[in-house]
């Protein structure tokens, strides 16, 4: 018999149970049947075939009880047998399919993250270039502004140059014309034009010691010992406003401002200013101590200079006096009044 066509164990339990039933009525309607007093000739044989009967029918039931038994183990055993196949092809289905499934999740999950990071990626370049560009931008940009810069700077140095050599030039051709001691229209005119170009350069070199120094000797060559005063006064005030160092150079500037205030006085003796002569000749003997306090060197250039010839006398302008004055205490006894007001009276008070 085979698996498919063997009988289900409900139904063997039913026909165990109608057996079983049927065997127990047959016994018990033997046992409860009403029985008729049967003759004892007839008793002893009716009670042995019976007695045989009812063991023959239990042996019989427990034989097929064993048979039934026997066959239902069976069936169990190739039913486990089955679910072993059964589970085990599931299993394997099971695992094949979570196999593929796993390995497709793999995928696309190396997918996906492949492409959140190649998304990263180029979101990180672009940004990168773009912090790249911008840099390259603002170099360009200081670069542009660097060599605007070097380039305004290159200008201003060759005009610079430009201007030095100008002021080189001017200044050779004025102390050309200075130094030459011809007269005539000729050099008058080109002292005049010397005189014109240095106070062009005046104008961009305000300050400037050489320039000044020049200009004031042309000055003096032609009697204009005010202008020349004036150039002279300009230039150190110019300095004083720069907050330039007091040198050489500025005891220079006072040292020929007091030739010229000197040889203005004398200018100015001669026209019978008395009272211009010595406010003069005052001021020319501060400048010159101021510019001997400075360096020391211009107290020896002084006594051979004979533009100071008329400067000395023995009352208050003595040689052994040159450079001991101290310019700052006579202008505080001064009371900061004008130098000027203070030199004519005290020359009022003298005379």
């Amino acid at each position: 018999m085979s698996v498919l066509n063997r009988p289900t164990l409900p139904s063997k339990l039913a026909w165990v149970g109608c057996i079983v039933i049927f065997s127990a009525g047959q016994m018990f309607g033997q046992i409860d049947a009403p029985a008729a007093s049967p003759s004892p000739s007839m008793q002893p044989a009716s009670a042995t075939p019976k007695s045989a009967d009812a063991n023959t029918t239990v042996l019989q039931f427990e034989a097929f009880l064993r048979e039934e038994a026997k066959n239902h183990e069976q069936f169990l055993k190739d039913s486990l047998e089955q679910l072993k196949w059964f589970l085990g092809v599931i299993v394997i289905l099971g695992g094949g399919i979570l196999t593929w499934l796993n390995i497709k999740s793999r995928k696309e999950i190396r997918a996906q993250v492949n492409e959140r990071f190649k998304v990263s990626l180029d979101a990180v370049v672009a940004d990168r270039l773009s912090q790249f560009n911008e840099f390259l931008e603002a170099n360009k940009r200081q670069i542009d502004e660097s060599t605007k810069k070097t380039d305004k700077v290159r200008e201003e140095q060759l005009k610079l140059t430009d201007r030095f050599a100008e002021l080189a030039s001017d200044l050779t051709f004025a102390f050309h014309v200075l130094d030459q001691k011809l007269t005539g229209k000729q050099w008058e005119a080109a002292r005049r034009t010397a005189m014109k170009r240095l106070e062009g350069q005046r104008r961009l070199f305000p300050d400037l010691r050489g320039a000044a120094i020049l200009l004031g000797r042309l000055h003096k060559l032609f009697g204009e010992y005010g202008s020349a005063v004036n150039v002279l006064t300009e230039t150190m005030q110019e300095r004083d406003k720069r907050n330039l160092v007091q040198n050489t150079e500025y005891a220079d500037l006072l040292y020929n401002r007091a030739c010229y205030r000197n040889r203005a006085a004398e200018k100015a003796a001669e026209n019978r200013d008395s009272i211009g002569a010595a406010a003069l000749r005052e001021q020319a003997w501060l400048d010159l101590n101021r510019a001997v306090r400075i360096d020391p060197n211009n107290k020896a250039d002084a006594f051979d200079d004979g533009d100071f010839d008329t400067l000395w006398n023995k009352r208050d302008r003595e040689k052994s006096a040159l450079g001991k004055i101290d310019i700052a205490a006579f202008r505080k006894s001064a009371g900061g009044t004008n130098l000027w007001e203070n030199i004519k009276a005290a020359f009022k008070e003298r005379h």
